[in-house]
């Protein structure tokens, strides 16, 4: 395994996943129309932040306690440290927190807008052909063991 072609292999993505978040941020319709529209309470995002990446170290450490799933130990790893890099770079100035802390608002989200809007970016930005890109480059960095030792799994279809 090389780490280093792993994180290349994310860093060639990046624009792929900046234009989804960017296409969701744009569409989502999440606030009111009008400074009348629905008042959502403030929450605390950085703390929301937070205490999710620790829930997915508890689901992670009760992952690996089961021994049939201790092989893919070091995939829960990358995905965890990839998980902490989508946090910090969507916490970033431009990123959710600005909506919540600089205008001051919350986000007043309905799930099946949200899925729809999910849905129409994830076609838009063309997100299978990069995933299907970016299953084939973490094979060719030498993760392909640690796959289930077969690339086939993680082949993602055209359409």
């Amino acid at each position: 395994m090389r780490p280093d072609d792993l994180r290349q292999c994310f860093i060639q993505q990046k624009p792929i996943g900046d234009r989804l978040i960017t296409c969701i941020k744009s569409n989502i319709k999440c606030c009111a129309d009008s400074k009348y529209g629905p008042q959502i309470p403030k929450q605390d995002i950085r703390k929301i932040v937070s205490l999710t990446g620790e829930k997915l170290e508890e689901a992670k450490y009760k992952i690996i306690r089961n021994p049939t799933l201790q092989p893919i130990q070091k995939v829960l790893d990358a995905v965890i440290e990839i998980g902490k890099c989508v946090k910090d770079c969507t916490m970033e100035g431009g990123g959710l927190e600005e909506c919540f802390e600089r205008y001051t608002c919350q986000p007043c989200v309905h799930v099946n807008r949200m899925q729809g809007t999910v849905r129409r970016c994830i076609k838009h930005v063309g997100w299978r052909r990069a995933a299907r890109e970016l299953c084939n480059c973490t094979v060719e960095a030498g993760w392909k063991p640690v796959l289930c030792g077969h690339p086939t799994h993680f082949n993602v279809p055209n359409s």
